[in-house]
């Protein structure tokens, strides 16, 4: 026998999404310094020197903290690292502080923008970016600014911008010097900052960053100066943004593409069919489907899962920030948040919407736990499978879905609820 929908005004309040904006304020961002963290910001400038067009050159370069890898990843402009003929530069060879020599970089360990590496002149300037990537040694710890995927969000960036980088020709235990200056608002390229510091040839590829949330953390990579004279043009950098991170997160192997977020657990064990998490359009929130959901919803399923988030390197863990994306028709970004005041998770416009949290490796398994702070609390994401959101049976039927997702304190144990995940 065929049944009615529920009317909308009998649906538990989890699924009543339409009576209500689920979507929080935009935070704005808190720009500030701590001296205690700013001795991040020397060690993790980097002295460049190479071969370029048959001459010794120079440039710059620096870490960023890229959680997930035990790699050393340095950012640096795409033209230190190929000429306009497409040869790459010769003899790499990298310095920062705390080394006794400079670091010969092997070719395989470079890669460059797809974009500029198949047109490396200004004409893909915005493109002009590439990473070097050291192997994890035993006993190193690698420096790193902070980055925050949320400040390409922001149409304007009103704090002082600083440019720290090693003057062309600097020897081995030299400090690197800071020149600063305002960004040009409101920012006209999302793919490029113009900002009033003055440049000189040899600081390409240096870090141009802002204070946020206490630690140094890098906005964009300079590489030009500014287009024409006149007050009206600044000097140039890449902005670090989805796009910009995206590839390097790829090279680094920490970019997760199109995944979908299954529940994982050994004990108790998880329903038969397996529990997945998708977005409910109708309702506006995610919720879990049992085993393989409809195929016209199979896309709802999946995320791409990146880091978007991560202070700077100081001596204590850094605080780190997953990102769950999901694109729609006309691929704009849609992002999980972690709705702990709400009791569910939805889709937020924007990074600066969203409630994000940490995505991390539980003990030495392939399973992660998801957590947020809170008021003060660390909170784990938990899926609900109790007799409360969802009948026994429909734990059987394929394709069945419920309003399971809830918190619980880091540590606690919620009776039959599951709280470590998988990506597949």
């Amino acid at each position: 026998m065929l049944q009615k929908p529920l009317p909308k005004e009998l649906w538990h309040r989890d699924r009543r999404a339409h009576e209500r904006n689920r979507e929080h304020p935009k935070d704005q961002p808190l720009y500030n310094l701590s001296n205690s963290n700013s001795s991040a910001i020397e060690s993790s400038v980097v002295a460049l020197r190479f071969i370029k067009d048959g001459t010794t050159d120079g440039g710059n370069g620096f870490f960023v903290n890229v959680p997930g890898t035990e790699q050393g990843v340095i950012f640096t402009a795409g033209h230190n690292l190929i000429d306009e003929k497409k040869n790459r530069t010769k003899n790499l060879e990298a310095w920062w502080q705390g080394q006794p020599a400079w670091v010969k970089i092997d070719d395989s360990q470079v890669r460059i923008s797809r974009i500029y590496e198949a047109n490396p002149t200004a004409a893909s300037g915005i493109s002009d970016y590439g990473a070097i990537l050291l192997p994890k040694a035993p006993g190193t710890t690698y420096p790193g600014f902070g980055f925050a995927l949320k400040l390409a969000e922001e149409e304007r960036l009103e704090p002082t911008l600083s440019i720290t980088s090693y003057k062309a020709g600097s020897n081995i235990g030299a400090n690197p010097s800071t020149s600063t200056g305002p960004c040009m608002n409101p920012i006209i390229n999302k793919n490029q900052l113009e900002y009033k510091i003055d440049t000189e040839g040899g600081v390409s590829g240096s870090a141009v960053w802002v204070g946020y949330n206490k630690y140094p953390t890098v906005v964009a990579i300079h590489n030009y100066g500014p287009k024409r004279a006149g007050p009206k043009y600044g000097s140039r950098g890449t902005r670090i943004n989805l796009t910009v991170l995206r590839e390097i997160f790829q090279w680094v192997g920490v970019f997760q593409e199109n995944k979908r977020i299954l529940v994982k657990s050994p004990s108790p064990p998880a329903p038969a069919l397996g529990l997945r998490l998708i977005y409910s359009p109708d309702d506006q929130i995610i919720r879990v489907v049992v085993g393989e959901s409809e195929p016209d919803r199979a896309a709802l399923e999946r995320f791409d899962v990146l880091p978007v988030y991560s202070s700077a390197v100081v001596g204590t863990k850094p605080t780190v920030e997953y990102g769950f994306r999901q694109a729609d028709s006309s691929q704009e970004s849609h992002w999980i948040s972690w709705d702990k005041e709400w009791e569910c998770a939805t889709l937020a416009s924007a990074l600066d919407r969203s409630k994000l949290a940490d995505w991390a490796l539980k003990g030495k398994t392939t399973m992660s736990t998801i957590s947020r702070q809170f008021d003060g609390t660390l909170w784990e994401v938990i899926v609900k499978a109790d007799s409360s959101v969802v009948k026994p049976w429909d734990l059987d039927f394929p394709g069945a879905e419920f309003s399971g997702i809830s918190y619980q304190k880091k540590g606690a144990r919620t009776k039959d609820s599951f709280s470590t995940f998988v990506l597949e």
